[in-house]
């Protein structure tokens, strides 16, 4: 009986320990959960005296602002990218003032490139085109647009805005266009519209990748010479 005794005497000494661990346990987590709330109410207090404080820059009026937005952008004919350092969405995930400001600043939006290289990227990107066409007289440029069931859709975006082009800078490649000595638009490309669309254009380009041929006598079918100045990429005249 006495092994019995020991044991009982064993496991009432481990169990003492273990409450006893707990309860320092406890107490530690009691100790940190006030350093926490300690430092949480620091982090506020600094907060608050932050709010308070007013950067120089955010005192500018918004027209000098937006002036130093436009800045920002490549110069023309260089596209801003959709995204990246030189798209001026980045301008818009700085401040929610600035957001403001910049979606209220046309000439941002005045310069759009898209590329349709990745089929499954399209509607996505006609998206973002409807949507920058939208927010201001523009220049635009479009390159490689692959899939023929895109291209009704794009003529429909880009035709609603053709009275207030001032750049249309096209390019396909070659595959897209028929193996005669004639240039051949896609069918249903934007240029097969209203001759009077193409009027308000001051400068036309359309580029060709792998093809080089002559125009023929494309120029008095789109009334070209209405143009003011062609920009001739990958296009032999």
């Amino acid at each position: 009986m006495e092994p019995a005794a020991s044991d009982t005497s064993r496991e009432r000494a481990a169990r003492a320990a273990d409450r006893s661990r707990i309860a320092d346990i406890e107490a530690q987590i009691l100790e940190l959960e006030r350093t926490i709330s300690s430092l949480k109410e620091e982090k506020n207090s600094l907060r608050d005296r932050l709010a308070t404080y007013t950067y120089p820059v955010l005192t500018l009026p918004g027209e000098i602002v937006s002036e130093i937005f436009v800045h920002f952008l490549p110069d023309f004919p260089q596209y801003p990218p959709p995204i990246g350092l030189l798209s001026p969405y980045l301008l818009c995930q700085i401040y929610r003032e600035w957001r403001h400001m910049a979606f209220s600043t046309p000439v941002l939006w005045s310069v759009i490139s898209l590329s349709f290289r990745k089929a499954g990227r399209v509607p996505q990107k006609l998206r973002y085109l409807q949507t920058s066409i939208e927010r201001s007289p523009l220049k635009l440029g479009t390159s490689y647009i692959l899939d023929q069931e895109y291209l009704a859709e794009l003529n429909h975006v880009i035709i609603n805005h053709f009275h207030r082009m001032e750049y249309l800078d096209l390019s396909w490649p070659g595959s897209e266009f028929h193996t005669d000595t004639e240039l051949s638009l896609p069918e249903n490309c934007l240029f097969s519209t209203p001759t009077y669309f193409i009027r308000s254009i001051a400068t036309l380009s359309i580029g060709v990748d792998h093809a080089r041929r002559a125009f023929g006598n494309y120029g008095a079918f789109f009334e070209l010479h209405q143009v003011a100045r062609w920009r001739k990429d990958g296009i032999g005249f």
